[in-house]
């Protein structure tokens, strides 16, 4: 296991917002899919990095994707580039304000994604207000459920770009991704990542990259042995030794 960095100084003082660079690679991710809307959902929402001003630079959680948001629109709107950047807007404002994290606080922790995010908080002593929040892929159904290949395949080029980006911009000192590996692998090759997998059960990687920490460990769904997995691999790499 790698050691984490002695201090979390140099990972403080991110900035407020992410950059115009960041923004303009997020337009052309939309443009792309919308030129390619008829192999598309009908609808699709969008996900901006969450954080609020408060967020303390120790630790970003990654997911897969969306299961339906609140910021949305037809996909054959982003062809239009008024519509895609009130759309961005959008998305960026509700991601980037001071409430940022009002939907979720008084929400019961029941979701996996969000229950193993909470194990990896309570142990840095962190609280929502502190942390950050991206996904791997930035568009998904408005419907609901995951990207199916066209639109999940659609983001791998640039979604990884903006997964490079948004490290680099927001950087944490520890980065938690919760993915299988086979819908992680792609973006982090676009990213220029290339960690050590491990077949250790559902703890797939824990090590530096591009150097910081990074703990990867199986989406568990919604199946309960699989949860107890991917729950015992975030505890472990915090030093919590597997129940014998």
């Amino acid at each position: 296991m790698a050691d984490q960095r002695s201090s979390d100084d140099q990972h403080t003082g991110a900035p407020t917002r992410l950059s115009q660079g960041y923004e303009e690679l997020y337009d052309k991710l939309l443009r792309q899919i919308g030129a390619r809307w008829d192999a598309m959902p009908d609808r699709v929402c969008v996900h901006w990095p969450m954080r609020e001003s408060t967020y303390s630079g120790r630790l970003l959680v990654v997911g897969q994707a969306l299961n339906a948001w609140m910021v949305d629109g037809p996909t054959t709107s982003l062809n239009d580039p008024s519509k895609r950047a009130a759309l961005l807007a959008a998305t960026r404002e509700v991601s980037e304000s001071a409430s940022a994290w009002d939907w979720m606080r008084p929400m019961p922790w029941s979701r996996p994604f969000w229950r193993l995010a909470r194990i990896a908080m309570d142990k840095l002593g962190l609280e929502l207000r502190d942390i950050a929040w991206s996904n791997l892929a930035k568009v998904a159904p408005a419907t609901g459920g995951n990207p199916d290949r066209h639109l999940l395949g659609a983001q791998h080029d640039l979604g990884g770009q903006l997964l490079k980006r948004e490290i680099d911009e927001l950087n944490p000192a520890l980065v938690l991704v919760i993915s299988r590996r086979g819908y992680l692998e792609p973006f982090l090759a676009s990213a220029q990542l290339a960690p050590l997998w491990s077949s250790d059960g559902a703890r797939q990687f824990d090590g530096t990259l591009d150097g910081r920490r990074w703990i990867v460990v199986k989406h568990p769904g919604t199946f309960a042995s699989s949860f107890n997995a991917s729950k015992a691999a975030v505890l472990e790499a915090f030093g919590v030794p597997r129940p014998a």
